[in-house]
């Protein structure tokens, strides 16, 4: 008893000389005996006011009093958590059966060897210690589980439910244990598909379900479910299955989802709203200010027949002249005619060949005709031409192609170059420009993706656009 803290006993003996018995023998071996007591009703008066003193009771069955020991100790049992070794001087097999309800840690009979008590003694305290720090730990482990805002369950190899926390409470109330979680957890995924947990309690690892949908009695919750199997010796044990409520994070992606939707319908709409003002400036420059240059020409011509001189004329003349193509070169440049009253193939075919006026463009399409909503053959246009841009800014290129194809229900447009590539700037790549995100938003927005290839022998950029033809 010297290696840890002496055990606390109660001895309840009506036999002066027995009682005296034992305090000396439990004494001698190290023991603390709190207090002796002749009958079950004291006693348990004793432990209704110190309720932790006592770590073992010594209890004599055959008792004087209105409570005998086997009724003590099954009040004991009730109220306290405090092992009872039974004496007898009796084998009666009733009365061992009648005492045996009140699950005593042993019996001694009368007379008492002194080192069987002893040991008794002993190993009942140690009894109680371990059950106590078990008791203990078990609590710490609850309440610990209890402040965790998912819903933690165990359950047994057949899916018996053996231990569940505060949150999983709320999912599946205490009816009255066992419940099986193969009734209780019933989930689907996103299709709608049920979830067989019969079949997941056979698995021996673990298994994620990741956003499924929790189908409660009065309602349904998206959640994440971890569950694992818990073995010794490759044999299943049990299972421990985490249940985490995403309603909040789901919320937030949808809200951030419905965002970016809006955003993009926003870039849209400001993109169109960009292509109809390109209209409305591109006629005006084209029409109005191509009217009133033309009607320059034409007085400038009649000036000409009146003066002899002709030199300042024939210098204002050549001027209205270069104005006329610089109108139509930035009326073009802001809205071609072609795109609006050619189809996308002309169109292709006449950027082709605007830009081959400083840099040999060549267009192939393996189509002969391809009819497009306006909107998608508009923004093809502009990425051909934001491509062709890039290609005469930055890329040092000799020659470049443009391929249009329709295959499998897609449209699919490559602009080729020979020159320098996409060069690195201090070890990153080059940060994308603003035309560049713009010709990923133009295929976005069809559903379409853009992608660009780039090495030191040129660049490649390549669209594609999910389209299906019709005889309109």
């Amino acid at each position: 008893m010297s290696e840890e803290r002496p055990g606390k006993i109660i001895i309840v003996e009506d036999e002066p000389f027995q009682a005296r018995f034992l305090t000396l023998t439990l004494k001698k071996a190290g023991f603390e005996i709190i207090d002796v007591f002749d009958n079950g009703k004291a006693n348990l008066d004793y432990l209704k006011n110190n309720p932790h003193d006592a770590e073992l009771i010594l209890m004599d069955i055959m008792l004087k009093g209105a409570l005998d020991g086997i009724e003590t100790a099954e009040a004991v049992k009730t109220n306290h958590d405090i092992q009872v070794i039974f004496l007898s001087g009796l084998t009666d097999d009733d009365v061992i059966d009648r005492a045996n309800v009140s699950t005593p840690h042993t019996f001694l009979f009368k007379p008492v060897d002194p080192r069987q008590l002893v040991t008794s003694v002993l190993m009942g305290v140690r009894s109680h210690r371990l059950s106590k720090d078990l008791r203990e730990s078990r609590t710490w482990f609850s309440r610990t589980l209890d402040n965790i805002q998912s819903a933690i369950i165990t359950t047994d190899r057949v899916g018996n439910i053996i231990f569940r926390n505060k949150k999983a409470l709320e999912y599946f109330p205490d009816f009255g244990l066992p419940q099986n979680m193969v009734e209780e957890l019933l989930v689907s995924n996103r299709e709608g598909q049920k979830i067989n947990y019969r079949e997941v309690i056979k698995l021996k690892g673990s298994l994620n379900l990741e956003s499924v949908i929790l189908q409660l009695p009065d309602r349904n919750i998206p959640v994440d479910i971890l569950l694992a199997s818990i073995t010794r010796n490759e044999r299943i044990l049990g299972y421990v299955i985490d249940i985490i409520d995403i309603s909040e994070k789901k919320a937030q992606q949808d809200a951030i989802q419905k965002y970016q939707i809006q955003l993009q319908e926003f870039s849209d709409n400001l993109r169109n709203i960009q292509e109809r003002e390109r209209i409305k400036i591109a006629r005006e420059i084209h029409d109005e200010l191509g009217q009133y240059l033309a009607r320059l020409k034409i007085d400038i011509s009649r000036l000409k027949l009146d003066i002899e001189d002709n030199t300042r004329l024939n210098d204002l003349e050549s001027i209205a002249d270069t104005l006329v193509k610089r109108v139509r070169k930035v009326s073009s440049d802001l809205r071609p005619k072609i795109l609006d009253d050619g189809t996308i193939l002309e169109a292709l075919d006449w950027l082709s060949k605007e830009f081959s006026q400083s840099l040999p463009v060549s267009f192939f399409c393996t189509e002969e005709v391809l009819h497009l909503p306006q909107e998608l053959k508009t923004d093809i246009f502009r990425i051909a031409q934001e491509s062709l841009s890039n290609i005469l800014k930055h890329a040092r290129a000799t020659l470049a192609t443009i391929e249009l194809s329709l295959d499998d229900n897609t449209i699919e447009l490559v602009i080729r170059d020979n020159g320098i590539g996409v060069k690195k700037n201090n070890g990153q790549k080059k940060k994308k420009t603003m035309g560049v995100m713009g010709m990923k938003e133009r295929a976005r927005r069809w559903k379409g993706q853009l992608n660009i290839v780039s090495s030191d022998n040129g660049t490649t950029v390549t669209a594609s656009f999910p389209f299906q033809e019709t005889d309109n």
